[in-house]
């Protein structure tokens, strides 16, 4: 099955893409229908329409996230939304919009209308298989966009990201259970080819809980393929991954996870003809270019160690992690380690703090001709609290560090930000 998937997202003719994408479409859409028109005793299916209204003052003083800030300024977004819901004991249905007015005091050149919009199913077909589509569109224009994605910093283009996801699940026991989900994400950039991006991940998975106790203990074990097209290379990927969960007691979990990663990365090029002219004298004149392909494989481990603590009003997590990961500004493998830290403790019902850290090293694989494009350092900082009045009301104030050093050219980009939130939510039909 998963040679075959292979052969088929391995195609790149476009009117084959698009009716891959058609298929999808129409599955999605189809399952939505019987969801709806799915009959539901009385009282059984909750509806929810939710509008929602979002302010946030915030102050940034590395705008642009550079080594030299001309000066920090206020930016202010006002976000209004909207989110409608029907579940029912068997499925569930999710619609959601946004659209954000996002306006700088002194850069004015960036303000933007930053959107998200998104369409969710899961659906219980039987007793032991369940599934889930979902796809979404969003327009972002955040530099730091993508330092919870990859751990990077990109330009202030303006990014459009369309995705589309299905997954599912089989009991084959009550201990054993197995998924396959498929993932595509199409990105690209207003203005420019450089960055824009297409991946397909197709991933099988298998879980079984052991006899012994506790109950909630877990083997699991894991097989993705990953085509990523960038729009100069091309990077196929291959990993196993298999791990436990153990829970020591009721407050502490420890998962741990290992594997190994394959991949295949062809960069395109171009390489000058020549040819021997004689007139006066001998010599060569370069007449064309003639595309290349430069290919190369890399090959590394893969590690995740998580140790978790649910506690009545304290919760923490540790993550390390170090993994590969295509990255996209970059058309290039790259390798990350890192180091992730959260603690959130519960004041009282209404409010709140955390305070979040991560440690991120992310540099090029190694093979080929990527091997001395990448290599950076993240530091990031991240307290918050925050304060709910009212199920309808929340206000939350947020201060972010980031630390970001090249470690090739040695510059260091220092970023702070102070934002404080307003949000409101009501739904209508309660």
């Amino acid at each position: 099955m998963l040679s075959l998937c292979h052969e088929l997202i391995m195609r790149r003719d476009d009117r084959k893409i698009r009716l891959m994408e058609s298929v999808f479409i129409v599955c999605f859409l189809a399952l939505v229908t019987v969801s709806l028109l799915e009959p539901a005793t009385a009282g059984a299916a909750e509806w929810k329409l939710v509008p929602g209204l979002g302010i946030k003052e915030e102050y940034n003083d590395n705008v642009l996230f550079v080594e030299n800030p001309a000066g920090g300024e206020m930016i202010t977004t006002l976000d209004g939304r909207l989110t409608a819901l029907r579940r029912t004991a068997r499925s569930s249905v999710k619609m959601s919009g946004s659209v954000s007015a996002v306006r700088h005091a002194k850069s004015s050149y960036l303000d933007a209308w930053d959107q998200n919009y998104s369409l969710s199913l899961n659906r219980r077909m039987t007793e032991r298989l369940q599934m889930g589509v979902s796809t979404s569109v969003t327009r972002d224009s955040r530099v730091d966009r993508y330092l919870d994605e990859g751990g990077l910093v990109t330009d202030i283009s303006n990014r459009w990201l369309e995705q589309v996801q299905l997954n599912s699940n089989y009991a084959w026991s009550e201990k054993t259970s197995g998924s396959f989900s498929y993932a595509f994400s199409n990105q690209h950039y207003k203005g420019r080819d450089l960055g824009a991006s297409r991946s397909q991940e197709i991933t099988l998975g298998a879980m079984f809980h052991p006899l012994w106790k506790p109950a909630n203990s877990s083997i699991f074990t894991e097989l993705k393929l990953g085509i990523n097209d960038f729009s100069t290379s091309k990077i196929d990927e291959y990993s196993l991954a298999v791990g436990c969960g153990y829970s020591v007691n009721e407050l502490w979990r420890l998962t741990l996870g290992g594997g190994m990663q394959y991949s295949r990365t062809t960069r395109e090029g171009r390489n000058v003809g020549f040819k021997l002219d004689t007139t006066p004298t001998p010599h060569f004149v370069a007449v064309t270019s003639i595309p290349v392909e430069n290919s190369w494989s890399d090959t590394g481990w893969l590690t995740r160690i998580i140790l978790d603590y649910h506690g009545e009003r304290l919760k923490g997590s540790v993550r390390l992690s170090h993994d590969f990961y295509p990255a996209s500004d970059y058309a290039s493998l790259a390798v990350r380690d890192r180091v992730l830290v959260k603690a959130g403790h519960s004041l009282s019902k209404k409010m709140s703090v955390s305070l979040s850290g991560e440690y991120t090293h992310t540099r090029s694989a190694g093979g080929g001709l990527d091997s001395r494009i990448l290599n950076t350092i993240i530091w990031r900082l991240k307290p918050q609290f925050s304060y709910t009045p009212s199920k309808d009301v929340s206000l939350r104030v947020v201060y972010a560090y980031t630390s970001n050093l090249n470690r090739l050219t040695g510059i260091r980009e220092v970023q702070n930000r102070v934002n404080v939130e307003l949000n409101f939510n009501r739904n209508l039909l309660k």
